[in-house]
């Protein structure tokens, strides 16, 4: 075997490969000699990649270490081989591109025979066959076109006329499905026209059979289609209202509150005119006193207080009004003490003897928790005396309208003195407020001032009314970054407006923009300590979020500096606003 095809065949075989014999064979033959088998072989696996099998002779004599003249010495002077004629382009002696790509075997030239007579009879014999041939295949493909098109042109009608028997055969699903089809694959033509009209008879049919399987979902989407047809509109409104409905009532069942109190919200947005509500209303207090119970088994004292809150606040005719106000200020009162409220008669009295008086206009309830645990109804300018064991209580109150009042620490030690506690007459309530739609103009003014590349990103956010009842009232903006949403409360007190906007443009700035450094290089602006939590679920308002929200509505909003983050006011405007500016860019 030739010096270096042996090279090469231990260099694939060292790598897992195996190279075939007759490439091998091929190789230690010089490309003149080669017949047309091996030339064919030569085309296939060596002229095309030539250029591989060079680079692997060169990573051979690399790795051998072998001298110059070694190699060039195995060359044969004359006459070589492929293989060697690679050798030497790789040690430099000859140009890269000696061997061709492909290559062929010249044969010496040979005289034909003449034809004989009977060649030249089967000459003409396959031209006439073809020409046979070429005749059938055209009636062939003529045949198939015309049945293209019959197909094509009848195709429409089939399918009306098969969502026509389906609906007479009470298959509505099916009947929707197919005229869908035809409105999409043949648009503008007159069987779809037809089709609208079996679909929406379908659909308002298949939405009432679904109702009645308790497949509401799929009962609303049905009503909205066949809602778009002038004659069916208010039916299917009442439809959908009932669907939306019943299911609220399976929610309840099961215990599915959230979704429950949603579809009553869903029946009560698309509820006809002249729709009785009143059932509605009734079914949405039943599912939030529910829900309330269900979080206060949770111990989410403060989510049960939201929920009665609605209950009793959003339907105060109805039957679990009364009940839900008294959940809800015991809600509240366990939010603030971390437990349920005790009961209204003292428990381990003492000899401390304390008198509380309330001077306001509201009915209120008061309690104490500590060595004795006790909570009391107290009417407006009325008083009450307990007796208390000594020691360290928290003692608040709870003002219906005015909010909770608490305060912790109080040392009840002295035995021989009259303590007196007085809840003051509370300040004026402040006015509604601004209204959602002023609001929304707001931020079409506000939105004019920005700097652009801020407003570019601004004007592309979504925008809607606080409805979720998680959120707490005193909540006056709130950013969703799942759905890149602000929402505004249904009023914002006026003082407030600019900087809630602000506030929640920096919340949204934030999530959009702001990557690790540049937040490090915030917080190292602020004189923020590294490792501080950017966002703190456990201290809110310690966050660095927050800051950045606030700092954000400093920087372009131009308000003042409210104690809103302990991290203190702002000294260093212009390099905060170049920050914040990069970090759009």
């Amino acid at each position: 075997m030739n010096f270096f095809v042996h090279q090469l065949s231990d260099y694939y075989a060292e790598a897992g490969k195996q190279l075939p014999e007759y490439v091998l064979s091929v190789l230690e033959k010089p490309l003149s000699s080669l017949d047309m088998d091996e030339a064919d072989i030569y085309n296939r696996y060596i002229g095309p990649h030539q250029d591989r099998i060079r680079r692997s002779l060169m990573d051979i004599y690399r790795r051998s270490g072998a001298a110059h003249k070694e190699w060039a010495a195995k060359l044969s002077p004359y006459y070589r081989p492929i293989v060697e004629e690679m050798a030497a382009q790789v040690l430099g002696l000859e140009g890269p591109s000696s061997l061709p790509q492909r290559t062929v075997v010249r044969l010496p030239y040979q005289a034909a025979e003449p034809p004989s007579r009977l060649d030249e009879i089967k000459r003409y014999l396959p031209a006439l066959a073809n020409r046979w041939t070429v005749v059938i295949a055209v009636v062939l493909v003529v045949t198939a076109l015309l049945g293209w098109w019959y197909f094509s042109a009848t195709a429409p009608s089939r399918l009306l006329n098969r969502a026509r028997g389906e609906m007479e055969k009470e298959e509505y699903a099916l009947a929707v499905k197919h005229c869908q089809e035809l409105e999409e694959r043949y648009p503008g033509s007159g069987q779809a026209e037809e089709a609208y009209y079996v679909k929406t008879d379908s659909a308002f049919q298949y939405a009432q059979e679904l109702l009645v399987r308790g497949r509401y979902e799929e009962a609303v989407y049905h009503y909205e289609l066949a809602g778009t047809r002038e004659e069916y509109e208010a039916d299917a409104q009442y439809g959908k209202t009932g669907t939306y409905s019943e299911w609220a009532e399976a929610c309840l069942e099961a215990d599915d509150h959230e979704l429950g109190f949603e579809c009553c919200e869903a029946a009560l947005g698309c509820r006809p005119e002249g729709y009785d509500i009143v059932p509605v209303m009734e079914l949405r207090a039943r599912i939030l006193f529910r829900w309330g119970e269900q979080f206060r088994e949770q111990g989410d004292y403060a989510a049960a207080a939201l929920r009665f809150e609605k209950c009793y606040k959003e339907w105060p005719a109805g039957t679990l009004a009364d009940k839900a106000l008294y959940n809800y200020v015991d809600m509240t009162v366990a939010n603030y003490t971390g437990a349920p409220p005790p009961s209204k008669s003292a428990t381990s009295p003492g000899q401390i003897k304390v008198e509380v008086i309330n001077q306001t206009g509201y009915i209120l309830t008061y309690f104490f928790s500590g060595p004795s645990t006790m909570c009391f109804d107290l009417a407006p300018g009325a008083s009450h005396i307990v007796h208390l064991l000594p020691g360290v209580y928290n003692r608040g109150s709870l003002v219906e309208d005015f909010g909770a009042r608490f305060e912790a620490g109080t040392n009840f030690t002295d035995t021989a003195y009259w303590w007196q506690i007085t809840i003051p007459i509370p300040p004026p309530l402040a006015a509604g407020g601004v209204g959602f739609e002023d609001v929304m103009r707001r931020v079409d003014e506000l939105e004019q001032g920005l700097p652009v590349e801020i407003s570019d990103y601004v004007v592309d956010l979504e925008y809607e009314m606080i409805t979720d009842p998680d959120i707490p009232e005193d909540h006056y903006g709130h950013y969703d970054p799942v759905s890149d949403t602000v929402s505004f409360a249904a009023f914002v007190p006026a003082d407030k407006v600019d900087r809630i906007i602000f506030h929640e443009w920096g919340h949204a700035f934030d999530d959009e923009y702001l990557d690790d450094e540049e937040r490090e290089e915030y917080m190292r602006l602020r004189d923020i300590l590294p490792g501080t939590a950017w966002e703190n679920p456990d201290d809110y308002m310690g966050s660095v979020e927050e800051d950045f929200a606030e700092v954000f509505a400093v920087v372009f909003g131009n308000v003042e500096w409210f104690s809103h983050t302990p991290y203190g006011p702002i000294d260093n405007v212009d390099e905060l606003r170049a920050m914040i500016l990069q970090a759009a860019d």
